[in-house]
């Protein structure tokens, strides 16, 4: 892979740094085009897919003031995953073979970074926190195969 998890790891501390309130009520507003998005990601990575959609949740509900006890900084980072997930062209573009595996790792360390805010999320909307664990998410992939 041309993209290393430390790369990945510094990219988003880096980039989640320059994220502005406005511009998670700009991705929230794409949501549509997020989730389809997500949707090509179903036979290669399904678990990209559902972390995407459990990031889109989080952040049209931050936009509408319904999760306010989420930490900011879990806020920016997923909203910096799934700008980077919305890009064609990337560190890998997506028309490649493997192109979707530069956004599968962006979602996963995003979501590892963010964990703590998710745990929170996921709980006070009594949701299961399964498709956090990326272990659980090859798990599942494997199980299909």
């Amino acid at each position: 892979m041309l993209v290393n998890r430390g790369d990945v790891h510094a990219y988003l501390l880096d980039k989640c740094q320059t994220i502005a309130p406005d511009d998670v009520f700009a991705l929230a507003e794409q949501r549509r085009e997020v989730l389809a998005k997500a949707k090509q990601y179903a036979a290669g990575h399904p678990h990209v897919r559902d972390r995407v959609e459990l990031a889109t949740d989080l952040l049209s509900d931050y936009t509408e003031g319904e999760c306010l006890n989420i930490p900011l900084y879990s806020i920016a980072v997923v909203a910096v995953a799934i700008l980077y997930v919305l890009q064609d062209i990337d560190a890998v573009p997506d028309f490649l073979p493997g192109g979707f595996d530069d956004d599968d790792l962006m979602v996963e360390v995003a979501f590892e970074i963010a964990r703590p805010g998710l745990v929170r999320y996921c709980a006070s909307k009594g949701m299961d926190c399964a498709v956090l664990d990326a272990k659980a998410a090859r798990a599942k992939k494997a199980a299909k195969v």
